[in-house]
């Protein structure tokens, strides 16, 4: 959830205790709502400002 919500996973991991981030996405991390349109939202960003 906090994913979702533009927190990093470094973040996260430290918050949380874990020395390995890596652990924190593979035992909390699931599906983020809306991730497709997000990560299209994203790529079309970088690609429209590349010259």
């Amino acid at each position: 959830m906090t994913l979702s919500h533009g927190v990093d996973i470094y973040t996260l991991a430290d918050r949380l205790g874990h020395s390995d981030p890596a652990f924190t996405l593979r035992r909390y991390v699931h599906r983020v709502p809306n991730a497709g349109d997000k990560l299209r939202a994203a790529l079309r960003s970088v690609y429209q400002h590349t010259p």
